[in-house]
């Protein structure tokens, strides 16, 4: 299983990208694609608190705060996001996760617990402005492992998701090989080392 924290600011193109890369893993290598997010459950608690479910500025900081005081106060997300995994290995050992992360320091406490399982990725926008909360205007601030420059069209970002999908590719070839499943699950009786770059 490979587990792919996807960041990028508002209006970046990153859900598009997503579903992109979906489709091409399924069509071209028969790869099950999951998508989730880290805000799936806070938009959950907070439609119980009011939430419309439309997507503003002023919304969007709300989720962001309110999705900081459940991390701070257990971890609840990210632990949310560890039962969701293990809950999904038995049927899916070579399935691949994109779970939509915005903070940093989430990020990187996924990055240090999947690790080799793990690929960080991050999807710019040059030009779009980026909504006033701390989510969005700290994508930047993390060593991605690949970075996918959304610069022109569609046809283009389709192009650096069918690439992406080569290197999810050659991943699970190297997990079927050598065996490797999510830490914490047990089951009984190729770093990522080197930043890509997809687009100019």
């Amino acid at each position: 299983m490979i587990i792919v924290p996807i960041n990028g600011a508002a209006q970046s193109g990153k859900d598009t990208f997503c579903e992109y890369v979906k489709n091409v893993c399924r069509m071209c290598h028969d790869i099950t694609v999951f998508k989730m997010s880290s805000i799936d459950d806070v938009k959950n608690i907070a439609m119980e608190m009011g939430w419309n479910g439309v997507k503003t500025d002023y919304s969007r900081k709300f989720l962001s705060d309110l999705k900081d005081l459940w991390t701070v106060y257990n971890d609840g997300p990210l632990n949310n996001f560890k039962k969701k995994v293990a809950g999904l290995y038995d049927s899916y050992p070579y399935a691949v996760i994109l779970y939509h992360v915005r903070e940093p320091e989430e990020i990187k406490k996924l990055k240090d617990y999947y690790t080799k399982m793990c690929i960080t990725v991050l999807v710019r926008r040059p030009g779009v402005p980026v909504p006033d909360n701390h989510a969005d205007q700290n994508v930047e601030k993390f060593k991605y492992n690949v970075m996918v420059n959304n610069s022109s069209n569609l046809a283009a970002l389709y192009t650096l998701a069918e690439k992406f999908s080569w290197i999810l590719r050659k991943k699970i070839d190297e997990q079927k090989i050598h065996k490797r499943r999510p830490p914490g699950i047990r089951i009984y009786g190729g770093s990522m080392a080197r930043k890509q770059c997809l687009g100019q």
